[in-house]
Parts: C-alpha cells; sequence; structure tokens
C-alpha cells in the first residue's frame, strides 16, 4: 500500500516499509499511536492528529504544504520518542507532550501546552520553532544541528548551534548558549 486512506479514525498505525514511501491519501486521526520503524511516512498536505504517542528507530515523517502531525486530545503527555519529523505542532494544554529519546524534527509549532524537552530536542537543518502559547520545561537542550529560525519568544535552558540561527525578538537562553564551528547568532 502506497497511500493510506483518509477521512476515518484509526487506533494506531505502524509504519515499517523499508522501500517507497507511505502517503495519507487525506486527513487522518490516530486515536492511539504512530510508529515510524522503518521508511518514510508523508502527510501528503494533510493534518494527521495523533491522540497518543509517537516513536520510532529508522522511520521518518515528511510534510508539505499545510500538512503537520497536530498532537492534542491526549489522556497523559504524548511520549516522542528517538524518530525524524517533518512539521509537528503540540497542542495539548492539559498534557503537553514530552520527549523519551531526542528526536529530531524540522518545524516545531508550540500552539498550547508545556512540552518536556529534559531528554534533548535536535532541530533539523533550516527548520524552525515557533510559539503562540506554548513552552518548552525549564530544563533540556535545543540542538539547532544547521541554520534555522524562532518565532513567537521562546524560553530556553541550553541552546547548541551548529548553524546560523535567528532567534528573532522576545527569546531567552536561561542556562547556555553553545556556538560551535559554523554556528551563529543572526538577527534579520
Amino acid at each position: 500500500i502506497d497511500v493510506l486512506p483518509g477521512g476515518v479514525f484509526y487506533h494506531s498505525i505502524v509504519v515499517n516499509k523499508p522501500a517507497g514511501t507511505l502517503t495519507a491519501g487525506s486527513a487522518l486521526t490516530l486515536t492511539g499511536n504512530l510508529s515510524l520503524n522503518n521508511g518514510t511516512f508523508a502527510d501528503g498536505g494533510n493534518i494527521i492528529t495523533i491522540f497518543g504517542n509517537i516513536s520510532g528507530s529508522a522511520g521518518q515523517h515528511v510534510s508539505t504544504g499545510g500538512g503537520k502531525i497536530l498532537l492534542t486530545g491526549g489522556s497523559a503527555a504524548h511520549d516522542i520518542s528517538n524518530v525524524d519529523l517533518g512539521k509537528l505542532d503540540i497542542d495539548d494544554a492539559t498534557y503537553g507532550a514530552v520527549v523519551t529519546l531526542a528526536p529530531g524534527i524540522k518545524n516545531l509549532v508550540l500552539t498550547n501546552g508545556v512540552f518536556d524537552i529534559s531528554n534533548g530536542l535536535y532541530i533539523l537543518n533550516t527548520g524552525s520553532i515557533s510559539k503562540s502559547s506554548g513552552s518548552f520545561s525549564s530544563s533540556g537542550n535545543v540542538y539547532f544541528n544547521g541554520s534555522g529560525s524562532v518565532g513567537g519568544g521562546v524560553a530556553f535552558s541550553g541552546v547548541y548551534l551548529d548553524g546560523a540561527v535567528d532567534f528573532g525578538s522576545g527569546s531567552s537562553i536561561s542556562n547556555l548558549l553553545q556556538i560551535n564551528s559554523g554556528g551563529s547568532v543572526i538577527n534579520k
């Protein structure tokens, strides 16, 4: 199967597709978990709503257009573990999300709720973090694996830079800023 039918509720989806890409045919809702064990899961420009957790080992998610994974409606903190994601939107004021093993995220949106990054978070090259009313936990480091941007005034504990990052206005770093070879802070 190359296209996953949308418009229905799924409990959980496990992607184990070593060749090719599994693409969402339209918007999907998962009442359980998304496991990206092997291969690529593309949102196809659609919103993939998940009430549970996201984990992986050798799989990845890619986003196009307005597509994204939306974490909302959880019964506990959404666990994100060992996975590369395209666009991820955390919008769960009650439970938020937590990192077990540091994921790589291309575009992170902090809409609502606390994102506990005590175990680290990687922002992939040319990635971004944008915030409306969500936030990070008070501890944990964000690693920019290349150039990136930050919008909405994000409060960080620790930041490591491997590329040029524009923090925009209103962002703060309370503990450590480490600028590695090739890293820099810019303000456009």
